[in-house]
């Protein structure tokens, strides 16, 4: 909405005069250092947009589900724009994209969710899908992970796709023939994916259920272990040793980082549960050895036991608690 300088000048004048960052009375000096970190704040300040495609990936208990679910509070999504999915073993194609259930035939989340958008072009619609790790990713998506980097468009037929049930309901009546597809062209039933259409991911583990062709339709980002978290929090609590317990969770996820089996660091939601095993607002040895067996031994199990790792499983883990340490 700027066309020139004036219009910033006066835009800026009017935001900090409205926000008043600083009283009329400070002297130059001072309103001059407000003003200049104001515009540090607008040069390095990043938007909430995301890729119509995004993962966010990283260490178990970063908050990748916690920011996908503040995206939408922020962007202020209703409840009927957007489903919310968790895969896992038993999740289906049919569950996903359309399939028989008895004798009736339905159609799958991210289909429904399709012909929602595509059929309220004015509004965006989020699909967000959890543990990702969990799931055939593959063979959920089925042939519609083809269209993720090309959405539909009236001029484009590369942007719609014949699915494997579309012969069938190709012999529907004309309106049942509507309610099961996402667009109708020429009489026969095809799949497409809107514009207006998001899909959020989360994942802990390894993806070796997403193959390298669908895996580059997505935007990837990482959530780490943020350390700055921890210490605020431990901080908060009133531990005193804070700093030095930060800097033990980092030497535990520089260590496992470096054994590709485990795939994960574990992140600041997890060690700040450290917080739970003070004593007398420090944090002891014999805290820390209690946090290891009860919160972070189970964790770490599950992830080498899933790993088919059961003759080393003992080993590392108790090499991992030598690490754990002041």
């Amino acid at each position: 909405k700027i066309a020139n300088f004036s219009d910033f000048h006066a835009l800026c004048d009017k935001f900090i005069s409205e926000f008043a960052p600083f009283s009329s009375e400070i002297n130059t000096t001072a309103k001059f250092i407000y003003t200049s970190l104001f515009f540090e704040y607008i040069k390095n300040f990043k938007s909430e947009d995301i890729a119509k495609n995004t993962i966010f990936y990283g260490a178990l208990g970063s908050g990748k589900t916690r920011k996908i679910k503040e995206i939408l509070k922020n962007k202020k999504v209703p409840q009927d724009k957007f489903s919310y999915i968790s895969l896992h073993k038993n999740y289906e194609y049919g569950d996903f994209i359309d399939g028989f259930v008895g004798d009736k035939f339905t159609n799958g989340e991210f289909k429904q969710i399709c012909k929602n958008a595509i059929n309220d072009p004015q509004n965006d619609y989020f699909l967000v899908i959890d543990n990702i790790n969990c799931g055939k990713f593959d063979e959920v998506f089925g042939e519609s992970a083809e269209l993720l980097d090309t959405r539909y468009d009236p001029q484009n037929p590369f942007s719609l796709i014949r699915t494997k049930n579309s012969h069938i309901i190709d012999k529907f009546d004309e309106a049942k023939k509507a309610e099961f597809s996402v667009v109708v062209e020429g009489g026969k039933s095809y799949f497409a994916v809107p514009k207006n259409l998001y899909i959020l991911c989360a994942t802990n583990g390894k993806n070796e259920g997403i193959s390298p062709s669908n895996a580059k339709a997505f935007n990837w980002v990482k959530i780490g272990c943020n350390y700055g978290t921890i210490e605020n929090f431990l901080n908060e609590q009133k531990i005193k040793n804070s700093a030095a317990c930060v800097a033990v969770c980092r030497n535990l996820n520089d260590f496992i980082g470096k054994d590709g089996r485990l795939g994960n660091e574990i992140g600041h939601g997890i060690f700040m549960r450290l917080a739970d095993f003070q004593n007398n607002s420090q944090i002891t040895q014999d805290g820390l050895n209690s946090f290891f067996a009860e919160v972070l031994e189970p964790i770490l199990e599950c992830c080498y036991l899933t790993k088919n790792l059961d003759t080393a499983s003992g080993k590392q883990l108790s090499a991992i608690k030598d690490i754990f340490k002041f």
